[in-house]
C-alpha cells in the first residue's frame, strides 16, 4: 500500500499530464487569434507622454462563424477601450463603441478618424520602433492577441484618432 503523501503526489502528477498534452495539441497562433487575421497593426504614441495612445489595425474573420470583438487591452497599459466616432446632438464625437460582430470573411479597419483602440496610461517604456502586445477580447471567452508596431506621434495621424 502507498503512504498518503505518495498517493497525493501520484494524483497530482497524473492530473497534470492531460493539461500538458492539451497545451501541445493546438498551435499557439490558432488559439491566440480565434479566427481573426490581424494585419497592419500599429500603436501610435501621443505627443504628450502619458496621454492616451491609439491602436489601428485591419482584421478579417477567417472563422466559419461570426466573431464579436467586445474589448481590448494592451500589455502594461492602465486600460484600453474600443472607440469610434458617433453623431451626438448634431455633432461627431468620439466615444466607446458597442461590440462589433464580423461575419465569416468580413473585413474591418480600425483607422485614424474612425474605429480605434484608445490606450489609457500607455507604458512609459514604449518607444518608436518597438512593439506592443495587444489583445482583443471576443465573445465566447476567446481572444485574439497580436503585436503592434510602435510609431511616433503623427505616425498614423493620431491627432484625428
Amino acid at each position: 500500500m502507498f503512504p498518503k503523501a505518495s498517493l497525493a503526489t501520484l494524483f497530482l502528477l497524473a492530473a497534470s499530464v492531460p493539461l500538458v498534452s492539451c497545451n501541445e495539441a493546438q498551435p499557439a497562433g490558432e488559439v491566440a487569434n480565434a479566427g481573426l487575421e490581424i494585419t497592419n497593426a500599429r500603436l501610435v504614441l501621443n505627443a504628450v507622454q502619458g496621454n492616451p495612445a491609439a491602436v489601428y489595425f485591419d482584421a478579417v474573420n477567417r472563422d466559419s462563424r461570426a466573431v464579436t470583438i467586445r474589448g481590448a487591452s494592451v500589455a502594461g497599459a492602465q486600460s484600453a477601450q474600443l472607440h469610434e466616432y458617433q453623431e451626438w446632438d448634431g455633432r461627431m464625437v468620439m466615444g466607446e463603441m458597442a461590440p462589433l460582430s464580423l461575419q465569416p470573411g468580413e473585413t474591418v479597419s480600425f483607422a485614424p478618424g474612425g474605429r480605434h483602440v484608445m490606450v489609457f496610461g500607455p507604458p512609459a517604456d514604449l518607444q518608436p520602433g518597438g512593439e506592443a502586445d495587444v489583445t482583443l477580447t471576443l465573445l465566447g471567452n476567446r481572444a485574439a492577441t497580436f503585436r503592434a508596431a510602435v510609431l511616433p506621434p503623427g505616425g498614423g495621424d493620431h491627432a484625428g484618432h
